[in-house]
């Protein structure tokens, strides 16, 4: 092989080695640039997921601690995911009732207005406004529901 040949080939092993020493250097920056990413996005997420936590648990203090009647019922069954103590207290119940449908706690309002009130809310979305709406309830779990009138909003 002439000096000249021997050059080149040895130029283009050169330029190889190098063309594949910068990919193999672009290939581990690009993966170390993904795996930051990929952590900075974990960490964004656990900061949005500790927020709305320390959200969700001021807004479930403000409901506890109000000075109104707060109940909340989820599903098609109603069931009680919250109940504050006010609302336990005049309805006569514990927080036993959490978990529980509606009808469950209160077979009274069975074929009462309040029982179409409620499921009515929950199929539609529209809310109601209630002012001194009677109610039969067993407050005192004795078997002997007696007349309640509420006013009370119900939105879904």
């Amino acid at each position: 092989m002439n000096k000249q040949a021997s050059l080149k080939s040895s130029s283009s092993k050169s330029l190889l080695g190098k063309a594949f020493r910068n990919k193999n250097s672009a290939l581990k920056a690009a993966d170390s640039l993904h795996t930051t990413q990929q952590k900075q996005s974990q960490h964004s997420l656990e900061q949005a997921r500790a927020r709305a936590e320390a959200e969700q648990q001021r807004l479930h203090d403000l409901f506890m601690q109000a000075p109104a009647m707060i109940a909340v019922l989820r599903g098609p069954q109603l069931v009680y995911e919250l109940a504050n103590p006010l609302y336990l207290k005049v309805v006569g119940k514990t927080e036993a009732i959490l978990g529980k449908g509606v009808l469950e706690v209160f077979p009274e309002p069975k074929d009462q207005p309040i029982e179409d009130i409620l499921f009515n809310v929950y199929k539609t979305g529209k809310p109601f406004v209630g002012s001194e709406v009677l109610v039969k309830l067993d407050r005192n779990n004795d078997g002997h529901p007696e007349d309640i009138y509420f006013t009370f909003i119900v939105s879904s």
